[in-house]
């Protein structure tokens, strides 16, 4: 059966990502006359995808020919290996990532990369970071509850909390949220709790996939999440946005 899938915008998850310029290079030593090495993603990425569409360089999203001589990094982690090893390379990272890279984070239209900047909107290389779900048709009765009890503990107190620590950047106050506790005594979520406190069912699969920009948050998500409901079992497979809806 073909797969269904439900797009949920940005602003239930609650964090936005940011596409940093980044280079490794001391001033003192760095030789001009050198040749720059340009290094990208491949074109399924969704960084890459958010990249040159914020420069205003669409051709470049899924075509190689018109950026010739680039190298391709496999991943966010990758990106930041290469240039890191290379004085005289220049890519693109995630923010997230940026304050443990090892990386200087160039301006864009003369805007430092910030968190404040991003969240405004003053500066201009970001992108939304959007979640996608099965349908409920395509779901088990009990697949379908604990699929929204995640979703609901992501922006939960407790889910803001984790997405600030795993260097997500929030659009909402976690001051402003629910308590996880709150949420799962609600009485439209008797079913989740039942499932939740029920320490002989049976554990669920739940896959989980897409951007590596954010691998460490669910992770992070994730495995809170199980702890609070035994029979949530997250299964990761981060491979890039761009092969989200065949990883999982």
């Amino acid at each position: 059966m073909k797969k269904s899938l439900k797009k949920i915008s940005l602003l239930a998850l609650a964090l936005v990502g940011a596409v940093g310029l980044a280079s490794c290079k001391d001033k003192d030593t760095f030789d001009v006359s050198k040749k720059i090495t340009r290094y990208t993603r491949d074109n399924t990425s969704g960084t890459r995808d958010g990249f040159f569409t914020a420069i205003g360089f669409k051709a470049a999203v899924t075509d190689d020919t018109v950026i010739p001589g680039t190298i391709q990094a496999n991943g966010n982690s990758n990106m930041i290996t290469l240039v890191n090893n290379d004085v005289y390379g220049i890519g693109y990272i995630s923010y997230a990532s940026l304050e443990t890279s090892g990386l200087k984070a160039l301006k864009y239209e003369g805007v430092a990369a910030s968190e404040e900047g991003i969240v405004d909107g003053t500066y201009a290389l970001s992108r939304n970071f959007n979640y996608i779900t099965r349908l409920e048709a395509d779901c088990s009765a009990d697949e379908w509850v604990l699929l929204n009890g995640f979703r609901q503990f992501m922006s939960s107190k407790e889910g803001l909390g984790i997405i600030k620590a795993k260097d997500g950047i929030l659009v909402s106050p976690i001051a402003s949220a629910e308590s996880w506790e709150t949420i799962l005594n609600k009485a439209e979520n008797a079913a989740l709790k039942a499932i939740c406190e029920d320490e002989g069912h049976a554990q669920i699969e739940m896959k989980l996939g897409g951007s590596t920009s954010v691998e460490k948050i669910a992770l992070g998500l994730s495995s809170a999440f199980a702890e609070k409901c035994p029979a949530f079992k997250p299964v990761h497979n981060h491979v890039g946005s761009g092969a989200a809806y065949k990883g999982t």
